[in-house]
């Protein structure tokens, strides 16, 4: 559309724009959206024409309520692009926060206005705040764009935009405003209602798209949550529920790392998970890091986001976020607030996540599903609390005498049930038996083909001896078995007898050697004579040297049993017997454990890591080729059963007799 006459333009297309006889209030009817033109207008004061591309504003302006910025950075845009197409003095959002529905005068005390702007916004509303109220009021009224030049120059205007509700229901219940402050020294007053106009559109729009962003977060957040409060009931104890929960969260969260913390209302905050770990290390750098930024959330008693998404909040309260973050190089860390139904702090839950921030509506999902999760952990944990736990928490001030004679009761029983007495000791795994192999003759290694550890089988070659000797003398053997027989020949044809038969037998001398020989060059490669695992040698910086007859290259040990040798302590070695039951851990396999029978008792000590202790032996059965040689780990044997009280205070009590009675 070619450049022409604004006014006539916007009145054809909003017939309700007018402007009141004798008053500096105009009104323009653009609450919806208005059509992209492109026009000229002569301003109403100083007769000047101005081109305005407000295709390229609605363009500008669509993208900025389709955007997911937040409310800071969407009004930050909102003013500039503002300001690029008039001379914006300043800009509010402002909210009727009390009054009547009939759109009467709102005075000062019920208008809230937030600046747009930068500021000078603070300066300016104290200047105008008299003009503001009738303006709002009767923008409120219309429902539609009003402006007003303010007095006494007249060279500068305040126009209302009204944000219509998002239901619909009325302009009188209109409780917001696009508020600009402009100059109108060559600007049309009527550029300046409609541009208006479209900001206040254009916050229509924003709150209409955050309002749909909110309700598909609950919606999604409530089908995770129930679908997770469904993976969490399932859990048998606390621990296990809480490392479900946090691997869960950091999967939906597309998080790097989850931490899950207890408040503890006397030690603070406790960590009890933290995904993809299996051990939680407290005293380490993360770990102390991890925990000082959990804390700040129940410490600030609200979530704690950095980098800052509220500018209000304190930069102290980030710091232990930013110092956990640098170390495990993410780029938003947030320490969200986990509350009990009355609202009292009772955990914290850390996310951490590389690439982009953490949004709000990424951060509303987390609150969410965090809460209604954390939920659940809480009622599987009651749900699974150890009798010590429940005492605690029904123990009160006023029952503390009852309580305590009830617990000595409880205790005294609890002394007197039978337990089997368990002996703890170290153990090693070793195998049943071991066969060597050796230097079948004096002679060169030329390689060596395995190594300790390797899993060989019976008949497989291990070692290659140097056959180059072999055949050196092979071949002087045979020359000298020719000599013989043609000295034997000539000597019985000249009727020698006697020299023939010495020649005859040092042919039957030199034959045995060339088959001894022969022999040995069958056995150049060494060959391993049972299936097993090789235990001990390494040869491989021994290739080329000499090796003389018998001596020791590998030892090969059987892989189907194994036999575990257990360091019984001295002062518990009267308690144990044949055929007691042995649980063996191993430190290779913390979470397997073995069972099996004291089979042997060796009938004297032996000193093993500087202590006194008798060897019992346990044959385990090993299909799977789990256990090797040298592993070791932890062993409790069953012995005789006896009460509680003795299992846990017999050594006390001995110690006392070996120092007073003797």
């Amino acid at each position: 559309m070619e450049c022409g006459n604004f006014k006539r333009i916007f009145n054809d297309r909003h017939p309700m724009a007018t402007k009141p006889a004798n008053s500096d209030i105009a009104v323009s009817g653009i609450g919806g959206n208005p059509e992209p033109l492109l026009a000229s207008t002569e301003d109403q004061i100083g007769q000047q024409p101005v081109c305005v591309d407000s295709q390229r504003l609605h363009r500008e302006l669509s993208e900025l309520a389709d955007s997911p910025s937040d409310a800071n950075a969407f009004y930050s845009s909102l003013f500039s692009i503002a300001s690029q197409q008039v001379d914006c003095l300043a800009m509010w959002h402002v909210r009727i926060t009390s009054g009547d529905s009939e759109g009467a005068d709102v005075n000062g005390p019920s208008i809230e206005a937030r600046p747009i702007s930068d500021d000078q916004a603070d300066v300016l509303w104290d200047v105008i705040q008299e003009e503001i109220p009738q303006v709002i009021s009767a923008s409120r009224k219309s429902g539609d764009v009003i402006s007003r030049l303010l007095p006494p120059t007249d060279q500068n205007s305040i126009v209302a935009g009204p944000v219509l509700p998002l239901n619909n229901d009325g302009s009188e219940n209109v409780t917001e405003f696009i508020l600009g402050c402009y100059d109108v020294a060559g600007q049309s007053l009527l550029r300046q209602q409609w541009l208006t106009g479209m900001l206040a559109h254009t916050v229509r729009q924003w709150q209409q798209k955050r309002l749909a962003m909110q309700v598909a977060v609950e919606s999604r957040s409530l089908s995770d949550s129930l679908q997770l409060m469904h993976e969490i009931s399932v859990a048998d104890a606390p621990g296990l529920a809480a490392i479900m929960l946090v691997n869960r969260l950091r999967k939906l969260f597309g998080a790097s790392q989850v931490g899950l913390a207890l408040n503890k209302q006397r030690s603070g905050a406790k960590v009890v998970a933290v995904s993809d770990v299996e051990q939680f290390d407290g005293n380490s750098t993360a770990g102390k890091l991890l925990t000082s930024a959990i804390n700040q959330a129940i410490t600030y008693q609200g979530n704690v986001v950095w980098p800052e998404h509220d500018p209000a909040q304190p930069s102290a309260h980030t710091l232990p976020l930013q110092q956990y973050g640098e170390v495990i190089s993410a780029s938003s860390v947030a320490a969200i607030e986990l509350t009990d139904p009355s609202g009292q702090p009772t955990g914290a839950l850390l996310v951490s996540r590389e690439g982009a921030a953490l949004t709000e509506q990424q951060l509303s999902y987390i609150q969410r599903v965090a809460t209604l999760a954390f939920r659940q952990y809480e009622s599987v944990a009651r749900a699974n609390r150890s009798t010590a736990e429940i005492l605690r928490g029904s123990v009160t001030p006023s029952n503390w005498s009852a309580a305590a004679k009830w617990a000595t009761l409880v205790f005294s029983i609890a002394m007197l049930i039978p337990l089997p007495y368990r002996v703890n000791c170290d153990c090693r795994v070793q195998p049943t038996e071991r066969r060597f192999v050796a230097a079948p003759y004096h002679g060169i290694l030329e390689k060596s083909l395995v190594d300790a550890g390797e899993i060989v089988t019976k008949g497989q070659v291990v070692a290659r001896m140097d056959g180059r000797q072999l055949r050196i003398e092979l071949a002087g053997l045979e020359a000298e078995y020719k000599g013989a027989r043609r000295k034997s020949d000539s000597s019985r044809a000249i009727g020698e007898v006697a020299q023939s038969q010495i020649a005859k037998m040092e042919m039957r001398r030199l034959a045995a050697q060339i088959e001894l020989t022969k022999s040995r060059m069958q056995d150049l490669e060494v060959r391993s004579p049972i299936d097993g695992i090789i235990v001990s040698g390494d040869l491989e910086k021994a290739q080329g040297a000499p090796l003389e007859t018998g001596q020791t290259l590998f030892e090969v040990a059987p892989l189907e049993k194994m036999v575990a040798e257990i360091g019984v302590p001295e002062s518990e070695i009267q308690y144990v017997n044949q055929d007691d039951t042995v649980k063996l851990k191993l430190n290779a396999f913390p979470f397997q454990s073995w069972t099996g029978k004291v089979q042997r008792i060796h009938p004297g000590t032996e000193i093993i890591d500087d202590q006194t202790v008798f060897v019992t032996e346990v044959e385990l059965d090993n299909e799977q080729g789990l256990l090797k040689p040298g592993m070791e780990g932890a062993a409790k044997i069953s012995t005789h059963w006896t009460p509680l009280g003795w299992n846990l205070f017999h050594k006390t009590w001995e110690n006392i007799r070996c120092w007073t009675v003797w």
